[in-house]
């Protein structure tokens, strides 16, 4: 699985102008999430401010 993520995340990279964007690159590193039981709130400042939950499952936050 993290070789895989780690191609997705090198593709992603390749193709975003991170000059033009205030989005942060991926890591290759995987964080420790544990089980697949990770969460995280992200704060989404887009046309309105709104909260995201995300959901680990297969070892990728969706």
């Amino acid at each position: 699985m993290a070789a895989s993520r780690k191609l997705d995340i090198e593709t992603y990279n390749r193709k975003r102008d991170f000059s033009k964007t205030k989005e942060p690159r991926g890591s290759s590193e995987k964080l420790a999430w544990g089980q697949g039981d990770g969460f995280m709130i992200q704060k989404h400042d887009a046309s309105r401010l709104h909260y995201d939950l995300r959901l680990e499952l297969d070892g990728t936050m969706k």
